[in-house]
């Protein structure tokens, strides 16, 4: 709903769960509203954006206590998230010039978006795997399902 709520204390593990993950969905939200952009311009003020709320979202799990000492679930997100700062600043922007600036793109920038890829999608995907993979151990731990699962 784009408000942005803080907490440093969730009272269960649904709330602590949720609140974690509508983090994460916002950075989604954002990262692919960056990719979608066809324009310049837009793309780099996107970028700006998603480094922005990293930012909010980093200093807000650092707030966050862990439910019942939890730490690993919470630890995933957040190097999900310091991931997604770091390209916002520089891997990202770079990306996104030579792809909406160049309708045919040049040999170079061919070679240096291949070089970016990795970059900025295989270690987001392990990433985010591996948050995935701490929230059912999270889930699990407490006695709840998650959605879709």
């Amino acid at each position: 709903n784009g408000i942005y709520i803080e907490k440093t204390y969730c009272s269960n593990p649904i709330e602590y769960n949720d609140y974690i993950i509508d983090k994460i969905n916002l950075i989604d939200d954002a990262w692919g509203t960056v990719l979608d952009c066809k324009e310049s311009k837009k793309a780099i003020t996107d970028t700006k954006y998603l480094k922005t709320l990293t930012d909010k979202i980093l200093k807000s799990f650092k707030k966050l206590k862990g439910y019942d000492g939890e730490s690993e679930f919470k630890k995933s997100a957040v190097n999900y998230t310091t991931h997604m700062n770091k390209v916002s600043k520089k891997e990202l922007p770079e990306f996104m010039k030579i792809i909406t600036t160049d309708a045919i793109l040049t040999e170079k920038g061919a070679a240096r978006s291949e070089e970016l890829i990795p970059i900025l999608d295989g270690v987001r995907e392990n990433l985010f795997a591996l948050f995935e993979k701490e929230q059912e151990v999270f889930a699990t731990k407490n006695n709840f399902k998650i959605e879709g699962k």
